[in-house]
């Protein structure tokens, strides 16, 4: 018969598991918290990704057959690409890259606004959402419509306001340069899409100014719209400039401003006494009232587009985004009520079975996520036809048949004129900037 091991065998055998617990429990503690943050966050990053890459995966390998160009930076990928694939799907893949890694540059905009992960998380996970105005709406208007230009932009327009936003609070020749190139690389991708980029920055800056500092921040704006429109004036030349203002995006644009130009009178000082009697030197607050002046300027935009052409709809996509940041915005603010209230301490099987009562909540919200997915993928992803609201589109004109009707010595030459001379431009602005000291936090 087999003896039984002796008390002080079976003790040294737990001792010794306990020191190779512990032993390995210092090995994990030789890396800080913010590598564990950190690596969490690339994790999550990476699973957004794949939900997108995933909900969009059926329209990877077919032709674009509907849109339409009128800057060439998309077209020039696609050219680029046509060593490997053919022009027309050349153009489909760099939509699809360019939508799946909205997530990612908007994340990126929403934490550094809020200063939280967990509200840049949840806006990311609304605006990727399968369902009205966010996901669906970004792929019928660029993979089924001919906005495609204005989606992949948006994926631009949220690095150029994270550049933007470090730029007014930061100053520095290098963050401008970098600002200016992102904002002239927008408007090389859309010229509707550079119009939204400037309403975006417009409210980041009047946030920045109700904090501190409004005129040099303000000038801050400015010197890298300039230095931006200088940059593109190569492809913007006067001439084509006027088509583009005379084209239907353009014609959009001009009315819907017209039509909103009455309402500012009553507007623009009720939102400047709400903006600044509520947000005033309160940096706290600062992602709450970016988020509502996009989903109410955007909105506004939408509205004022009219009716009667499918034009309203390219606004809704900024509007989806706008709106996500704010139900973002207003989750985290529930949550942090929430832990706050007093009355819930009250109830001791809150705190006794809190981790169980989370876990439980996170399996029906990924329940719930999922059914939605499974219901509305589906849908999205056999469409054939572009139609929003019951409104068809509207045929524009090609990118080369335009720019070759832009084309001439004297408007070609103003414009790399102007091109060239932005170039020099940023030796003065680099001095300039360096007697501008740091705005800190």
């Amino acid at each position: 018969m087999n003896s039984q091991p002796k008390k002080a065998e079976t003790l040294a055998k737990k001792a010794k598991k306990r020191s190779q617990r512990l032993i390995l429990k210092s090995r994990f503690l030789e890396f800080s918290s913010r590598f564990w943050l950190g690596t969490g966050e690339i994790l999550v990053l990476l699973l957004v990704l794949l939900f997108n890459f995933f909900l969009l995966w059926p329209f990877f390998g077919r032709e674009d057959q509907t849109n339409i160009f009128s800057a060439p930076f998309i077209p020039i990928l696609a050219n680029v690409s046509s060593f490997f694939m053919p022009f027309d799907y050349a153009v489909r893949f760099w939509l699809l890259v360019f939508i799946i890694f909205f997530p990612l540059t908007f994340y990126l905009l929403i934490r550094e606004i809020s200063q939280q992960r967990l509200i840049a998380f949840l806006a990311v996970l609304v605006a990727s959402l399968p369902l009205g105005i966010f996901l669906p709406l970004r792929i019928n208007i660029g993979l089924l419509g001919e906005d495609g230009a204005q989606i992949a932009s948006l994926t631009l327009t949220a690095l150029a306001c994270l550049f933007l936003f470090r730029f007014l609070r930061r100053g520095g020749f290098k963050m401008a340069t970098a600002t200016s190139f992102m904002i002239a690389l927008t408007a090389l991708t859309s010229p509707l899409g550079f119009f939204i980029l400037f309403c975006f920055c417009w409210a980041l800056t009047i946030s920045e100014m109700l904090l501190s500092s409004a005129r040099l921040k303000l000038a801050r704006f400015v010197i890298v719209f300039l230095l931006a429109t200088g940059l593109v004036s190569f492809w913007y030349n006067p001439k084509f400039a006027f088509l583009i203002y005379n084209s239907p995006q353009g014609q959009m644009v001009k009315k819907t401003l017209f039509s909103l130009f009455p309402l500012a009178f009553f507007l623009t000082p009720l939102l400047g006494v709400f903006g600044f009697l509520l947000f005033e030197s309160r940096p706290r607050l600062q992602g709450l009232f970016v988020a509502v002046f996009w989903t109410i300027g955007f909105f506004l935009l939408f509205l004022g587009a009219g009716l009667k052409l499918s034009s309203p709809v390219r606004f809704l996509p900024s509007l989806g985004v706008s709106l996500s940041f704010l139900l973002a915005i207003l989750l985290g603010y529930l949550s942090t009520y929430l832990k706050t209230l007093s009355y819930l301490k009250q109830f001791s099987f809150i705190g006794r079975f809190r981790r169980l009562i989370i876990l439980v909540v996170l399996v029906v919200l990924a329940i719930s996520f999922l059914l939605i997915v499974s219901k509305t993928r589906k849908d999205f992803v056999e469409k054939e036809q572009y139609l929003v609201l019951g409104l068809e589109t509207v045929k524009r004109t090609g990118l080369w048949e335009i720019r070759k009707r832009s084309s001439g010595l004297v408007s070609d030459g103003i414009g790399f004129t102007l091109s060239l001379s932005t170039f020099g431009l940023l030796g003065l602005v680099r001095t300039k900037l360096k007697s501008n000291k740091s705005i800190k936090d």
